[in-house]
This record gives C-alpha cells, sequence and structure tokens, in this order.
C-alpha cells in the first residue's frame, strides 16, 4: 500500500474501502500487474480451504459453534499467525458464509498488531487496501484447549481462563477469492453479495 487515502486516524474502527483501477485513481500497467499477481497469491494461498472444515482441519479456530446456521458470517482464525507482519500467504483470519462445515469461503482477512493508529501497513501495491483500525478492546480469546471463548473483553477473556489474541491492530477484508464477486470492490470491509450477520465485524476480528 502506498498512501490509504480514506483511513481516519481518529477513529478507533474506521471502515474504508476504494476498488482496485476504480476511475480516481487508476494504477499503470506495470503497477496493476503486480497488483493482479498479489491478489493471485492471496487467493492461491487460501485454495485449500474451500470450506469451513478445510480451515478448521488446518488448525484454525472458529469464532462461533458449527451449528449450521445461515445468514451469518463466520471468522476462522490462525492465532499463530497473529503478529506485527503482513505476509500475503499467510493470513490470520479467513471469512466463511455461513456456520456449516460446508460453509464456503469468502473472503481473506489480514491483521497486523500495532501500537500506533495512524500508520497502516504497506500491503498491497497502490492505494486501494483501504486497511482499518482495530483498538485494545478488539482481540480474540482462545483457551487452554485451543478452543474460542465468547468472552466480550481481554479481561473477561483472563477470568474465563483464556488467552486474548490480536489485541490493537490493522485489518484488511479482501474478496479475492475466485467466484466470489463484491460489488463494492476487492478491499470493501462488507460485501452485499454475501450474508450478513452478528459475526460480519466482530472481534480480532473482521
Amino acid at each position: 500500500m502506498d498512501s490509504n487515502p480514506g483511513a481516519s486516524s481518529a477513529q478507533q474502527h474506521d471502515h474504508v474501502s476504494n476498488a482496485p483501477g476504480s476511475d480516481d485513481c487508476k494504477l499503470s500497467a506495470v503497477r496493476q500487474a503486480a497488483l493482479n499477481g498479489e491478489l493471485a497469491d492471496a487467493a492461491l494461498a487460501v485454495r485449500s480451504m474451500g470450506t469451513l472444515s478445510d480451515a478448521l482441519a488446518k488448525g484454525f479456530l472458529s469464532d462461533r459453534p458449527l451449528d449450521g446456521s445461515v445468514g451469518t458470517l463466520t471468522h476462522a482464525y490462525a492465532v499463530d499467525r497473529v503478529d506485527s507482519v503482513f505476509e500475503i500467504e499467510a493470513p490470520e483470519m479467513l471469512l466463511y458464509d455461513g456456520s456449516s462445515g460446508d460453509a464456503p469461503l469468502v473472503a481473506i482477512v489480514y491483521f497486523v498488531s500495532a501500537s500506533d493508529a495512524a500508520a497502516p501497513p504497506s500491503g498491497f501495491t497502490g492505494p486501494f487496501d483501504a486497511w482499518h483500525w482495530h483498538g485494545t478492546g478488539h482481540s480474540a480469546c482462545v483457551a487452554d484447549t485451543g478452543a474460542m471463548i465468547d468472552s466480550g473483553s481481554a479481561t473477561a477473556c483472563e477470568a474465563a481462563g483464556g488467552r486474548a489474541v490480536g489485541g490493537s491492530g490493522w485489518m484488511l477484508h479482501v474478496w479475492a477469492v475466485p467466484g466470489v464477486v463484491n460489488t463494492s470492490g476487492v478491499f470493501a470491509v462488507d460485501n452485499p453479495d454475501v450474508s450478513e450477520g452478528p459475526s460480519a465485524n466482530s472481534t480480532v476480528n473482521g
């Protein structure tokens, strides 16, 4: 990311998005090709995790029970990946449309731990990857067993015998999964074409 024209450091959770190749800020052919390659790399990195069951089998943790409910989005967390480094090939979260084992992957989510709300990470080529800030109140709670705990806060997480993971940092949603279209843009926070629900904007959380 070269710049973030829409992000505001004054807001703790500022959702801003732009679409690659939008009329107001087109990339050169070389830089567009670089961005396209990065998005392809992101999609390739999650190709083997097309369903929620696939992600869980690879060690990801679900933020909701696999109860088969529809109309909601489920986050799968790779808590061991949460750090201050942006790696296209190692997203910290995946977003699934539903909570059954066969719920399909719809988006890739990156989370970079940070303490500076004024300095978003250098991510994808160009100015379009509109990272948004999550303050210290946003974290995932993980039990010693590896299960997710619905705690609501880091303090409540510790009281429940869990470990808070994530803390403050920058988040980016990437709608680069083959077959998934987001008319709001590949880096938009939300997608009007997939389910919306309480998990769509939850915890170290997207």
